[in-house]
């Protein structure tokens, strides 16, 4: 049940809004930083070069950034794209990067934490919504370890996006990162997989949950490798090294994350977009297509997670593997063929 207070006066509900809006600015500085932060792991993690040690540089002329220049997205536009020592043309992809996350942390801000977690599938919305209980009280700590737990997932799966735009392979430190940061909380906080329907409160049950929350992390992860595995196989565009490997890591994740019984959801979703977006993608980015529509589809079964499970014929927790496989057959077989027409029609001109 969400509860909304109706009995509040102009200048209360006014100052709600303004808190509301000075957090959401907050998670969005947060989200740019860090967007900031992982255009430096993509350039450097590939290249051996160290994270930290080192100030931000320009790749031209190595001369460090100056603080004042160094603030995501307003230095690139402050300086018009161009470093202000050698005047090189620094690309634009880095404060859309910046703009990306940052969006990424403000939807799921008010999509899933302030919304008392609607968008949740199981797990039972918050009586007491809003940013005053579920960000500054902390009234549902596990709320808040979900946002983030999801962000997390997020920019991994960004992060391996861009390598992959990049023709690199994803660096074995930032996968196992990804797993082990993924396993840890999910030992610490297993309600951080809410269609395992684990008790919040129950605390003499904790330990057989938490190996549940380990052995579902693990379920996840096998069965999206293998799914990263077949569609690389299966769809041809996606055969280059790299791309699979990015298909196989971004799956393994989600699936890890999300849960096992997300896997073949994320995967109708991720096709679904590559039908429907794929055409629009430059030909020197075709194909990254499935990967890039993946990304986007572990958005969608995010942010409409409880939506999606309430849909009687989509796979979800609530439906039998056996309609799971059944349907994505189904979706497989159809985005194949209307794909091979569109190809053809292309070859035909």
């Amino acid at each position: 049940m969400h509860s909304e207070v109706t009995d509040l006066s102009l200048i209360e509900r006014t100052n709600i809004a303004s808190m509301t809006a000075m957090t959401a600015f907050w998670f969005f500085c947060v989200g740019a930083s860090l967007g900031s932060f992982l255009n430096v792991v993509v350039y450097r993690l590939p290249r051996g070069m160290t994270l930290v040690r080192k100030k931000s540089s320009c790749p031209s002329c190595d001369q460090p950034i100056e603080m004042r220049d160094n603030i995501p997205i307003f230095g690139w536009l402050k300086l018009h794209g161009r470093c202000r020592n050698c005047g090189w043309h620094i690309p634009i992809r880095y404060p859309l990067v910046e703009l990306a996350v940052a969006a990424q942390f403000v939807i799921l801000f008010f999509v899933e934490l302030i919304s008392g977690g609607t968008n949740l599938p199981v797990r039972q919305p918050d009586f007491y919504a809003g940013v005053v209980w579920t960000v500054w009280y902390l009234k549902y700590p596990d709320l808040i370890q979900l946002y983030f737990f999801h962000c997390l997932l997020l920019y991994l799966s960004l992060a391996l996006l861009l390598l992959a735009v990049d023709r690199q392979f994803p660096p074995r430190r930032l996968i196992t990162l990804g797993v082990l940061a993924g396993l840890v909380w999910l030992a610490i906080e297993p309600q951080l997989h809410p269609t395992l329907g684990l008790s919040r409160w129950n605390m003499p049950q904790r330990s057989p949950q938490r190996w549940a929350a380990i052995w579902s992390g693990l379920l996840g992860m096998a069965s999206g490798a293998g799914m990263g595995t077949v569609l690389g196989m299966v769809i041809p565009e996606t055969k280059a090294g790299t791309t699979q490997s990015a298909l196989i890591g971004i799956f393994s994740l989600s699936g890890l994350y999300l849960g096992p019984s997300t896997v073949i959801s994320v995967t109708v979703l991720a096709l679904m977009v590559h039908l429907c977006a794929g055409a629009m993608v430059a030909p020197r980015l075709s194909h990254l297509s499935l990967a890039m529509s993946l990304v986007v589809g572990i958005h969608i079964q995010i942010l409409a997670w409880r939506h999606l499970a309430a849909i009687p014929f989509w796979p979800s927790h609530a439906q039998p593997w056996q309609r799971h496989t059944e349907i994505l057959a189904v979706v497989v077989v159809v985005v194949t063929l209307i794909r091979q027409r569109i190809l053809d029609a292309r070859l035909a001109k």
